[in-house]
């Protein structure tokens, strides 16, 4: 089996209208979560913090402006990505960090072609079946303000579950953050 290891940031900016607070997502057209509704985020890369990432993909991605020390660390997930190359099993391991950002500046726009058809979506009402498979299991929790740590294991598809695997989450009772 070979196993490689990457770390990954999703930023959920939030707003609060006449109706409630929105989330912002997007439909991601490469790498993790092709064709399902997230928020902007991306790879750490080597030497940066998971708060740096996430404050320039929320730019890069959507046009929105976060100083890095300002959203809200709401937990990790680590995801196992299971394919099978010819005999040999090829397994992806992504520990992803989510982040809120209530406060933001700047107007949406859609920047890069990895990330389209960008909407709010009132939190009462979200799409969860577009989302990841998985997301149903987490998201919910950390929008009403808990922070989580998990697990979750996908086909390569990254819709299907592995067999005989659950995606397990627990909510974090002290309080944890990342720099």
């Amino acid at each position: 089996m070979e196993t490689t290891h990457r770390e990954a940031t999703v930023v959920f900016p939030l707003r609060e209208t006449t109706k409630g607070i929105k989330m912002l997502m997007g439909e991601k057209t490469c790498t993790i979560g092709i064709d399902c509704l997230i928020g902007p985020g991306g790879m750490v890369e080597p030497g940066e913090s998971p708060r740096h990432t996430a404050s320039c993909e929320m730019e890069e991605e959507c046009g929105l402006r976060v100083a890095p020390e300002e959203p809200r660390y709401a937990g990790v997930m680590t995801f196992h990505i299971h394919k099978m190359k010819g005999a040999v099993e090829e397994v992806k391991v992504i520990r992803v960090h989510f982040f809120l950002a209530p406060e933001w500046c700047g107007e949406v726009k859609e920047k890069e072609s990895g990330f389209i058809n960008l909407a709010w979506y009132p939190l009462g009402e979200l799409p969860l079946a577009k989302m990841m498979a998985a997301d149903p299991y987490f998201v919910p929790q950390i929008l009403a303000g808990k922070q989580v740590v998990g697990e979750a294991y996908y086909l390569n598809d990254q819709r299907t579950f592995c067999p005989g695997r659950e995606v397990t989450v627990y909510e974090v009772t002290t309080k944890i953050d990342v720099f």
